[in-house]
């Protein structure tokens, strides 16, 4: 990893990052968790990518607990009315009961899922093979190829799921490949 860093133009900045926990309130605990999942996790992350694939698809998106309004009335709100038995929203979810289903209220979250797994067994197969050359991987000097290829294999054959593991891979290949870090 030393070998790749010191390939790079400029070492990894962590400014943004700083500057976002500088704002953090100083108490309690869960505004300060709650304050850097608004500007770091939503802001600097989730929002953005809704955003950009909202907009190449031509789509107008809205995200209506997270109207300035709401935002401010939720931030008033005293710790228990926002998080209690780790159960998130809850004054929310008590005031939409009888108004909403129990089994909507109630059910565990659920993220946006891309089929990953059967693309990497399909059409993008071809695209994570070449990324994940023996001889790329050996350049690289990161990953040993042999267990890459059992990944590869495995997830194939259908005897592991490695999606995560292969998508994150996929991304820091490719990503070094453009920026001649590896």
């Amino acid at each position: 990893m030393p070998r790749t860093l010191a390939r790079l133009s400029a070492p990894p900045s962590y400014a943004a990052l700083h500057r976002i926990a500088q704002g953090v309130p100083s108490s309690p605990w869960l505004e300060q968790v709650l304050y850097l999942d608004l500007k770091g996790y939503l802001a600097e992350g989730v929002l953005q990518k809704v955003d950009r694939a909202s907009m190449a698809c031509s789509l107008e998106v809205r995200v209506p607990l997270l109207d300035r309004r709401v935002v401010e009335v939720a931030a008033l709100l005293p710790p228990h009315m926002k998080l209690r038995r780790f159960r998130t929203k809850h004054i929310l979810k008590e005031t939409m009961r009888g108004r909403v289903p129990a089994a909507i209220l109630d059910r565990p979250k659920k993220g946006f899922g891309v089929p990953l797994a059967r693309w990497f067994r399909g059409e993008l197969e071809p695209l994570l093979r070449d990324a994940c050359a023996a001889a790329s991987l050996r350049r690289a000097g990161l990953f040993r190829p042999e267990a890459v290829q059992r990944l590869l294999d495995e997830h194939r054959d259908g005897r592991h799921d490695h999606r995560k593991k292969l998508y994150t891979l996929l991304v820091l290949l490719l990503w070094s490949r453009r920026h001649g870090a590896a």
